[in-house]
């Protein structure tokens, strides 16, 4: 009579994720296709302990391969590295520190003029606030204005675009002078410039800023007053 080359066909559980559940699975395994060489599996036992030794590698094995699957997605990962390397992959580039954005609002008093047997704003004294005005909050925190705050544009209807409310007044009631209050995008930091001596030439030479925290580079210029740009690629020509 040939022999039979069939094996016996034994029942897998690969839900187990925990030392708990690979534990229990590890036991009802054993109890079922090893019933004749251990039987006492109690945490005193050497029973116990290879069963221990097995859902603790498991347990680990487990664990790490979440976590490289975590670490796969930009939404999961955690590791820095691997976070800025799905940023890289994904063509965004890396910025340093963000700066803080937000509205300044300022408030001016003008004097009030007649205009037609009228009490009006003085048109020729409200100023304009440049762009590059820096404030500094109570924190001592410099915020650089972006855009300049024009107190005298209007809005189509003729009124102006900045809140008019009226100040002082006469004791019969006659404006002497009026508040004025309007808004501009700031950004928390300041421009500073670095001047860096290259002399001979180097090709594809890179240069280490002094200051820390730089949010953004405004331009690049030589002594001669060439601009330079960036670009994605070297061979890139067009600006």
């Amino acid at each position: 009579m040939a022999k039979s080359n069939l094996t016996q066909f034994r029942t897998r559980n690969y839900l187990a994720k925990d030392f708990d559940s690979f534990r229990t699975q590890l036991l009802n395994y054993a109890r079922l296709y090893y019933p004749d060489k251990i039987q006492d599996f109690s945490e005193t036992s050497l029973g116990g302990m290879f069963l221990d030794l097995a859902a603790y590698a498991g347990d680990t094995m487990s664990f790490y391969l979440d976590h490289q699957y975590n670490e796969l997605d930009p939404e999961t990962a955690i590791e820095t590295k691997n976070i800025e390397r799905l940023i890289r992959t994904s063509g965004t580039k890396i910025v340093g520190a963000s700066p803080a954005v937000v509205d300044v609002t300022v408030f001016i008093e003008v004097p009030a003029a007649f205009n037609n047997s009228k009490v009006a704003v003085s048109s020729s004294s409200l100023p304009v606030i440049k762009a590059g005005t820096i404030f500094v909050s109570i924190n001592n925190i410099a915020f650089n204005l972006l855009s300049d705050i024009d107190f005298s544009k209007k809005r189509a209807d003729g009124n102006y675009a900045a809140e008019v409310k009226v100040g002082r007044r006469t004791e019969s009631g006659v404006p002497l002078s009026f508040l004025l209050a309007a808004s501009g995008p700031c950004i928390s930091g300041t421009e500073t410039t670095e001047t860096f001596g290259l002399g001979s030439f180097i090709p594809f030479r890179s240069v280490r800023l002094s200051e820390s925290n730089v949010t953004d580079i405004i331009n690049v210029y030589d002594s001669l007053g060439n601009v330079y740009y960036e670009v994605n690629s070297l061979t890139d020509d067009v600006v």
